[in-house]
């Protein structure tokens, strides 16, 4: 019994019960493959959002377990997610209460939200002004560094009646130029590093069979809120430049 996703990759979008489909495992600890051939008994939608190394539960039969001659390991576990935090332990309680355990099995809460909504807007706020800043002194020392190395050339328009608001416009449509070129690049280096390398270094990480219950998913409006906070930053970086620039005697 195969998972449908498994099957869409291994090249078959219409299984039919009864087929035969040829697969290659591992037994035990050993790291040489073996290769049968299965008759498909069942398939099935895995609704897990992310899976760790792109990997699935393909179910077979007691017969084929028992075929092999090795221990399996026969523990289970069942893990539970609750949308919201609000009865989250009343729930847990009451599962405790109801489910009739046998010996041998345990019921442990393992919170996965370990901090609360407060220190995580918290770090969020400071991450941003770091950020930010960070950003801020990048683009003004570019800036800057720009005027200075012009001086001259501003002086000179200082000279032949340019205005110092003329000046700062220069330096202004300077910083506009500058942003039309960066922040899409930035956005898409953003979008790959994103949905490419993280889910990728994701899978690197989990060498087991763990599932992962996070979903990657695209929204327009952080890239577009990323893009006008990008855009403000540098305006604001270019502004002391463009005042020293425009300050320039002739």
């Amino acid at each position: 019994m195969l998972p449908t996703w498994v099957l869409e990759q291994m090249g078959i979008s219409d299984p039919q019960i009864g087929m035969e489909i040829v697969l290659s495992y591992q037994i035990g600890d050993s790291y040489d493959y073996v290769t049968d051939t299965f008759l498909l008994s069942g398939y099935y939608t895995d609704y897990i959002p992310m899976r760790t190394n792109n990997r699935g539960y393909v179910y077979v039969s007691s017969a084929f377990k028992d075929s092999l001659n090795v221990s399996l390991d026969n523990s289970v576990t069942a893990m539970i997610r609750f949308q919201g935090n609000d009865n989250a332990d009343k729930n847990c309680e009451r599962l405790r209460r109801e489910i009739d355990f046998t010996e041998g099995q345990t019921f442990e809460i393992v919170p996965l939200e370990q901090a609360n909504g407060g220190t995580i807007i918290l770090a969020v706020i400071i991450l941003a002004v770091f950020i930010s800043f960070s950003g801020y002194l990048l683009i003004y020392n570019i800036l800057y560094v720009s005027v200075v190395k012009d001086v001259q050339f501003y002086g000179r328009l200082k000279t032949i009646g340019t205005t110092q608001r003329q000046i700062k416009r220069i330096i202004y449509k300077q910083a506009i130029r500058i942003s039309c070129i960066g922040i899409p690049i930035g956005l898409l280096l953003g979008a790959v590093v994103s949905f490419g390398i993280v889910p990728y270094f994701l899978n690197m990480m989990y060498s087991t069979n763990s599932d992962v219950g996070t979903k990657v998913s695209f929204s327009p409006f952080i890239f577009i809120g990323a893009a006008i906070f990008t855009f403000i930053t540098v305006m604001i970086a270019s502004m002391k430049p463009a005042k020293i620039a425009g300050s320039v005697s002739p």
